[in-house]
């Protein structure tokens, strides 16, 4: 006679207890194939399954002896045998209940445990890095392109260059200008203005001779007054004017002022900063990412020529619920992963935690809402020859 009390099934999810051969019925105090048994509460979903299975295999076992009974009523001696036996049976199941039902219990927590460790503790997000657009301040015609997309250039190295034809004719006559006031009047031109003040000079010495003697004149009343006036006046326009010749003289032994020089001084830097403008080029280390123009393009002010990126200023923005923000801090160092070189962990250091949470209801109602709340932070990645900007990285905070 087989001896095995149970059989259980895992891999089907299947449990089943053997039958029994005819028994009697079971002693008083002894619990009827018909009633369930009582289970601790040490989980329900648990406690239920387990129940139900024993009440179901209890009630197959009470039927099967029942039917042998009236088939083959059995003796003492086998009445006495199938009373031990069903109570076997009774206590194996118990015995196998008590052991399992902690086992699962005790399973299914630290699977939970795992899971959530698992999933509270990484966090995905995209590589990014810090770019920049270059372009010139002043339109032009692209006339030369020095590099392609995807070269590395180097602080200074020239990308494009535009062509602005009516840059060369202005900033000429700007310079001959600039020449001509440092260098000052000519040696003639003093001269001849050293002349004409001299001449003024005589002349308005002969003029207040005049004046002086129609005025002794007239006080003995041998002219009229309308000569002596007319004496007066000549005499004082060319005092006027023997002082204009003066000060034109003086002007230009004097030179040019200082003010005009410095006016014009600027208007070539202007210009010069103009023709700069129209050669692009890299301002630091970085990567050629886009060029956006072609040979002959004309580009307006500002218009955008290429696309650099910075391959060493990698960074990874994430965002993390509100009761994550106890395990993280600025400065703090982070492990991250990604998939192009799995197994293998990079360090990252936290640069920026937002103090603003984003994603939430203006009005918080309940705590599940609260917790829905998330917070960016910003983890600097350093220099990393393997890491490129857009992959993905799963962030693991130590």
């Amino acid at each position: 006679m087989h001896r095995n009390l149970v059989a259980l099934d895992f891999k089907n999810n299947q449990h089943q207890l053997p039958a029994c051969h005819d028994s009697p019925p079971l002693k008083s105090g002894t619990p009827s194939p018909g009633k369930s048994f009582p289970l601790r509460r040490q989980n329900s979903h648990a406690q239920e399954t387990w129940q139900t299975l024993i009440e179901f295999q209890l009630k197959d076992f009470a039927a099967r002896s029942q039917s042998i009974r009236a088939r083959n009523p059995a003796s003492g001696r086998h009445a006495k045998l199938w009373r031990n036996s069903s109570l076997s049976c009774y206590s194996a199941v118990m015995h196998v209940r008590s052991l399992i039902i902690p086992i699962l219990i005790g399973g299914v927590i630290v699977w939970g445990a795992f899971n959530r460790d698992k999933t509270t503790s990484r966090v995905s997000g995209t590589i990014e890095a810090d770019d920049a657009r270059l372009a010139s301040r002043y339109g032009g015609r692209v006339e030369k392109l020095f590099a392609d997309e995807g070269a590395t250039l180097t602080n200074g190295q020239p990308v494009a260059e535009l062509s602005a034809s009516e840059l060369a004719p202005r900033r000429a006559a700007l310079a001959a200008q600039f020449d001509e006031l440092v260098k000052g009047p000519r040696v003639e031109e003093i001269a001849a203005a050293k002349k004409t003040w001299d001449a003024l000079a005589a002349e308005l010495d002969n003029a207040v001779t005049e004046a002086k003697r129609k005025q002794d004149l007239f006080s003995i009343n041998a002219t009229s007054d309308t000569e002596r006036d007319a004496a007066l006046t000549r005499a004082r326009s060319l005092e006027n004017q023997a002082a204009a010749a003066k000060a034109r003289f003086d002007e230009l032994v004097a030179g040019t002022r200082p003010e005009q020089i410095d006016r014009l001084r600027a208007q070539l830097r202007e210009i010069d900063t103009q023709i700069a403008e129209l050669r692009v080029a890299a301002p630091a280390a970085c990567t050629l990412e886009t060029l956006h123009v072609k040979l002959g393009d004309v580009v307006p002010p500002a218009g955008p020529i290429a696309t650099i990126i910075y391959p060493t200023n990698l960074w990874l923005r994430i965002y993390i619920p509100e009761p994550w923000l106890a395990r993280v801090a600025t400065n703090g160092k982070v492990s991250l992963r990604v998939d192009g070189f799995p197994g293998e962990d990079f360090t990252g250091v936290i640069e920026q935690v937002n103090r603003k949470a984003e994603f939430t209801p203006r009005n918080v109602q309940t705590v599940d809402e609260r917790v829905k709340q998330v917070f960016g932070v910003k983890i600097r990645l350093g220099d990393s020859v393997r890491l490129r900007p857009g992959m993905s990285a799963d962030v693991i905070f130590q």
